[in-house]
């Protein structure tokens, strides 16, 4: 049996073909950019076409049985997770009720922990906390995109940093650190360079500033140091609260925001409630997509 596993964002979307019953890897590639916000018309076009590129490399190994993807900013059994499980079936010639999406939390959740047992924390380019639990119900904290609530995220930092950079011009104390590594990043850190560098890009470009602010924290700035701490405090909050709300004493750490700076990972770890286990974790989201395929389920609503 063909089982197809896909991870979908912002920068990529990675998918994995598996042979579930020799538990070997057919293939597996990349496809541009996707996103579960297929309603703005440029989002669907991005999308469209990374899920058409995924269908013509997929073809000539065979159809897959099953599919189960994570998609950025897909809500399970919504009418965009319909439609783009219509155009993964017109393509590859799985029948859309052997397809499962949902966003790409629900894939990491189900291959680190059986439901009820532990939680994600994940700090990519937004924040959130997620867990399914016993009753194979979704639990989550945050996420509410970076216009809401992402605190602690990628996105978050790069954004606090650039603040900093900018009131201490206004307020006439000259430049340190943080925009020494903001002007190593972006080529220079005058306004005009800055608001080029911010309004260019989507969230994920500005999110991919965000190292300039661990750069600053490892050269001593006490501003860059605050933010990531106050990153690790916004980040333990949201883990705080799934462990007492699933209840679960063991949260992974996930995604590449705890990796610009071990402060982060540290500060979180400090704030967590006693029992709470936190710990960092690697996992491989469409090998893991295309392993929860071939056990077949819907993600959790």
């Amino acid at each position: 049996m063909l089982t197809l596993g896909l991870d979908a964002g912002g920068s990529a979307t990675r998918w994995v073909l598996l042979d579930a019953a020799r538990d070997v890897v057919v293939a597996r590639g990349e496809a541009g950019p996707a996103s579960g916000h297929i309603f703005d018309p440029a989002v669907r076009a991005r999308t469209f076409a990374a899920f058409e590129a995924i269908a013509a490399a997929v073809r000539g190994h065979g159809v897959p049985t099953r599919i189960a993807g994570g998609i950025t900013g897909l809500g399970a059994g919504t009418p965009e997770a319909v439609e783009l499980a219509a155009l993964l079936s017109a393509g590859l010639g799985t029948p859309a009720e052997a397809i499962a999406l949902g966003d790409d939390l629900w894939i990491q959740a189900r291959g680190l922990f059986p439901a009820g047992d532990g939680g994600i924390l994940y700090a990519g380019t937004g924040a959130v906390a997620y867990g399914i639990d016993k009753a194979g119900n979704a639990v989550r904290i945050g996420g509410y995109g970076v216009v809401v609530d992402d605190a602690g995220g990628a996105w978050w930092i790069a954004v606090r940093g650039i603040r900093a950079v900018v009131r201490r011009r206004e307020e006439g104390l000259g430049d340190g650190p943080l925009a020494e590594a903001l002007a190593a990043g972006i080529g220079a850190s005058d306004w005009p360079t800055i608001r080029a560098a911010v309004y260019s890009r989507d969230r994920g470009g500005v999110a991919a500033m965000a190292p300039f602010v661990a750069a600053a924290a490892a050269a001593g700035d006490a501003a860059a140091i605050a933010i990531l701490e106050e990153a690790g405090d916004e980040l333990a909050r949201l883990g705080t609260i799934l462990a007492r709300r699933m209840p679960c004493s063991r949260l992974a750490a996930v995604g590449g925001a705890f990796r610009l700076d071990p402060r982060i990972l540290a500060r979180v770890v400090s704030r967590m409630p006693i029992g709470v286990d936190l710990f960092p974790a690697e996992i491989d989201i469409p090998l893991s997509a295309a392993k929860v395929a071939s056990s077949f389920g819907n993600p959790p609503v």
